[in-house]
């Protein structure tokens, strides 16, 4: 839920207190001087109708301000960035008619499919999805996993911990999701650092197989405001 700035709550609670002191003091000032100075900044006759004026503005600059707050969404990367950790599986980019990253096993293999990840400043992740085709003799993604690490050496990776173990099984197309347990912000001055997000592949050696990762998204939200 979005809140207006302090600021500007009190200067709209501001004016309309002007709005209860003008309507007892101007009338009355008006009354005893019928010829107010022409520098005056409350034309005769119309105090309340510039202040309504001015709160009607305030009013729509706080609109404006709430309509281009940062929203949160899925912010998706690209598959083709995945490189393989171990060299157990072929990776390929898959065709122009089902675009993505086609993983490819000769027999019984499993790897880490791994890319790093850009946050834009302002933004903690909460999760992410990975989105594919199964292999038609059983290949299947096996894990998800987000890992920072550290800001100094030896720049230890440690793993951030989700709300749920991805385990999933051969079968249809599906989208995997994993949440995390706590938002992380990768650009926390004391407890942020670079984030990677990791794919496990795993290939039951019924022959050669593909899966094939159409989609992969980051799941953002942004930060909380000190």
């Amino acid at each position: 839920m979005s809140h207006r700035p302090s600021w500007l709550r009190f200067l709209a609670s501001s004016l309309a207190v002007a709005v209860l002191v003008l309507g007892t003091v101007v009338p009355t000032a008006m009354a005893k001087k019928p010829d107010p100075p022409k520098n005056t900044q409350l034309p005769p006759g119309r105090p309340f109708r510039l202040i309504q004026g001015m709160i009607d503005g305030l009013d729509s600059r706080i609109d404006a301000l709430e309509a281009a707050a940062p929203k949160g969404g899925a912010l998706w990367i690209n598959p083709l960035a995945l490189v393989g950790t171990t060299g157990a599986v072929a990776l390929t980019p898959a065709g122009a008619l089902a675009p993505g990253l086609v993983v490819g096993a000769a027999g019984t293999a499993s790897d880490t499919l791994q890319a790093g990840l850009q946050v834009p400043p302002g933004f903690a992740i909460t999760g992410a999805t990975v989105c594919y085709a199964p292999g038609a003799a059983g290949g299947f993604v096996s894990s998800v996993a987000l890992t920072r690490n550290d800001l100094a050496p030896p720049f230890a990776p440690t793993p951030l911990p989700t709300a749920a173990t991805i385990g999933a099984s051969p079968g249809a197309p599906i989208c995997e999701l994993m949440a995390l347990n706590t938002p992380y912000d990768p650009g926390d001055a004391v407890a942020g650092g670079p984030a990677y997000l990791s794919i496990g592949v795993s290939f039951p050696g019924l022959g050669a197989d593909v899966l094939t990762i159409h989609g992969i998204a980051v799941l953002l939200e942004p930060v909380a405001a000190p």
